[in-house]
């Protein structure tokens, strides 16, 4: 027990140890699930009323089609994933701010844990209650995997993928809750830093795609038909987000066309685009991790109280040091000497070296003249000794009280 703690973050330790304490967590989870239920519940009834169970039967009429239930995992999915993008950001945004507000910053500063450890323990602080919102829910996204037939192992890739973006939307929110003193300031920065990091790729690249079906269709005349797949750097652009790893692989899990086979017909970089089509999920968790990294290392650096800064020497303190002859080194300059007509001109000289000022001689100070006609101070009497008190009676020494009997 004693080694799991000392390899376990302290600062995750407490956090836990707090957070089992609360009961907002139990009841948050309780409402999280009630909302999933609610959800896979219309779903059911909606695929029954298109011919789900009650009417999509095979061609022979001897087994009923339960296709229809496999549209639960993708609705629950994206679900998810909207929740999760609004409450990781909560739940990351105050961790150092909070600590800030309650005035524990300080204490938690002084202990031996670097600045790194500090914020990777708060990151993972605010991911394990978000763990548990997803484990609480895999029973319920459990039903298109008994009655669709999918397999377990997308039910794992999706925890992956929605790892990955927790990741680093707790990461920006880590980020955040350094930089901000107050809770409420760090909360709404790490929206629009999630809005600028995980939507605003998508919105560019959709903008450069509409501009380029709309010339298409001036050119051609032919607003029906979509352009040729030239998507130029949108590729690029796209990958820069997770919203499109998650795409792409919810696409594969449902057997719909992803990401990868439509951009494996554009071209335009050669080679780049069908590597970067073959391999957009594995590039994408890469970016999406480093980019986490680039959020916690701000973070550290600005939770760092060791801050070196060089100052510069007055120009008051520069003259005492000329006035005691130590050395002083020039402040640097660019200078441009004089040239001699048909030479070449430089372009920059280095500037001279240091020119030490040789020590001045110590000048002797004048004799002081004594002072003269000048009393001389009067020696005091010794005070003579008090003489004993005299004709003073001694104390009588007090006799034994004799004992007296208690009469009855």
């Amino acid at each position: 027990m004693s080694h799991t703690k000392k390899k376990m973050n302290p600062i995750l330790r407490k956090e836990l140890r707090l957070g089992s304490r609360s009961i907002k967590i139990p009841l948050a989870l309780m409402f999280y699930n009630i909302v999933l239920a609610l959800i896979a519940v219309v779903m059911i009834f909606s695929v029954n009323a298109v011919g789900g169970i009650s009417g999509a039967f095979s061609s022979n009429g001897d087994a009923i089609d339960f296709s229809g239930y496999l549209y639960i995992f993708p609705v629950i999915g994206w679900t998810q994933l909207a929740i999760t993008l609004l409450i990781v950001p909560i739940l990351s945004a105050g961790s150092i701010s909070g600590e800030r507000e309650k005035q524990t910053l300080e204490i938690m500063l002084t202990t031996p844990e670097k600045p790194f450890a500090i914020v990777w323990g708060k990151l993972l602080a605010s991911l394990s209650n978000f763990i548990m919102f997803i484990v609480t829910s895999i029973p319920i996204m459990a039903i298109s995997f008994v009655l669709g037939g999918l397999n377990w192992f997308a039910l794992l890739g999706f925890i992956v993928m929605i790892l990955v973006v927790a990741i680093l939307v707790g990461s920006i929110g880590v980020f955040c809750s350094s930089a901000f003193k107050k809770t409420i300031s760090s909360i709404v920065m790490t929206f629009l830093i999630e809005f600028g990091v995980l939507f605003l790729p998508l919105i560019i690249c959709g903008g450069v795609l509409g501009v380029e079906a709309i010339a298409y269709a001036a050119v051609t005349d032919q607003m029906m038909n979509p352009p040729d797949p030239n998507f130029g750097p949108t590729p690029f652009i796209m990958i820069l987000t997770p919203l499109t790893g998650f795409f792409d692989y919810m696409m594969r899990v449902m057997n719909l066309p992803s990401i990868a086979e439509i951009l494996r017909e554009a071209d335009m970089f050669g080679v780049i685009t069908p590597i970067l089509s073959y391999a957009w999920i594995p590039v994408n968790v890469i970016i999406s991790g480093l980019l986490s990294f680039f959020f916690l290392r701000m973070a550290a650096s600005k939770l760092n109280p060791i801050k070196k800064h060089k100052k510069k020497k007055a120009p008051k303190q520069m003259e005492a040091q000329k006035l005691q002859g130590m050395p002083v080194a020039p402040q640097p300059q660019r200078y441009q000497p004089q040239m001699m007509q048909g030479q070449p001109q430089m372009q920059e000289q280095m500037p001279p070296q240091p020119i030490y000022a040789p020590p001045q001689p110590m000048q002797q100070a004048a004799a002081v003249p004594p002072v003269q006609n000048v009393e001389p101070v009067q020696q005091v009497a010794a005070v003579p000794p008090v003489s004993p008190v005299q004709n003073v009676e001694p104390v009588q020494q007090v006799g034994e009280v004799p004992q007296q009997t208690l009469q009855d």
